[in-house]
């Protein structure tokens, strides 16, 4: 990856400081000076002072004439009874989303009460940053004692490494990052799961959201048990939601839906206004959604797949816990599903 990549260089100073403020919130720290930090960093003395006057305009840092600039105390609010407390940073994807669902917040949430209270106080993540070297830099500035980082993006895992190579405790859940205590879900073996019902059910064809890695790996498991079984369903695939409507829309004009649909993620929640707004009569086929998205309707009947949320969260917590104490643990872990009717 290229310099021009990398973030504002800027930043690194507010990394630096910001990890003093955290490290002594209710005290005044004194910074080093503008050429010290501007060593520190091989960045230009302009740069520095710039940033600093940044600073000082939200009132993170303070300046005395003849004598240096300053932290401000008190300005990062610490709970009195967190004191003592291990700090632990939940991080998701490649920490800079707008917004998440409501899986992604299921998963984000699971891991922090699976580190309450008798573990660590967990704080959710933003990052700016996005060249590796910069997301650590940032996340070292937060004064984190270990990370569990949700299905990381190749950037984040890269910077999470770094961090480990220097100590820091982190833990990987929901994907696989070398090197790192990892915590996977079988997709694979749910589509098989899946594929069973569907067998028993008498389903024939499916129409199947194959939007990101985990539906695809779903539906391998899918054909691997059908080939094995020697049971034919029919799939459609489509990669996005127009495609969805332009199948949907084609099955009408037919008047042939098919026996069964695969819903991703809260799809199932917009599905009947979705089929509103193209005029179309709900058809009366199977639904297979994931349990979180389902447990929002008023009236659902249908298989629904239980991400083991749980599961994962309170070993990404017993993991981190053990990793603490100075002990190893096992490099992967795996759980799975469960399929049920609903």
């Amino acid at each position: 990856m290229s310099r021009k990549e990398k973030s504002p260089v800027g930043l690194r100073v507010r990394y630096g400081i910001v990890e003093l403020l955290y490290r002594a919130p209710s005290r005044e720290t004194q910074l080093p000076s503008a050429s010290e930090l501007a060593s520190r960093y091989n960045i230009s003395m302009s740069t520095v002072n710039r940033e600093l006057k940044k600073l000082v305009e939200e009132g993170l840092i303070i300046g005395r004439q003849g004598v240096g600039m300053f932290t401000v105390p008190n300005v990062i609010k610490i709970d009195d009874r967190l004191l003592g407390r291990r700090l632990v940073g939940i991080i998701y994807g490649d920490g800079r989303y707008l917004c998440y669902g409501l899986c992604e917040w299921t998963f984000i949430t699971s891991c922090g009460f699976a580190l309450l209270p008798g573990i660590a106080h967990p704080r959710y993540v933003n990052l700016i940053a996005g060249h590796p070297d910069d997301i650590a830099a940032e996340l070292q500035s937060q004064s984190l004692d270990g990370i569990i980082a949700i299905r990381p993006s190749k950037n984040l895992a890269q910077a999470l490494q770094t961090l480990q190579s220097h100590g820091m405790p982190v833990v990987a859940a929901g994907s696989n990052v070398e090197g790192m205590p990892s915590l996977l879900a079988d997709h694979r073996q749910a589509g098989r799961d899946m594929a069973r019902q569907l067998q028993q059910r008498g389903v024939r064809s499916i129409l199947w959201m194959s939007f990101d890695p985990i539906c695809r790996e779903h539906l391998a498991g899918l054909r691997e048990y059908c080939a094995e079984a020697n049971t034919k369903i029919k799939i459609s695939e489509v990669a996005n939601m127009s495609e969805f409507e332009a199948k949907v829309s084609d099955y009408a004009q037919k008047n042939a839906f098919p026996d069964a649909v695969f819903l991703h993620g809260e799809t199932i929640c917009a599905l009947p206004s979705t089929l509103q707004r193209l005029g179309i009569t709900p058809p009366n086929w199977l639904t297979l959604s994931e349990i979180e998205s389902a447990e929002r309707l008023a009236k659902h009947h249908g298989l629904v797949r239980a991400f083991p949320y749980r599961d994962i969260a309170r070993q990404a917590a017993a993991c981190l816990e053990e990793l603490f104490a100075g002990k190893t643990v096992a490099p992967e872990y795996t759980f799975h599903y469960q399929v049920s009717e609903m």
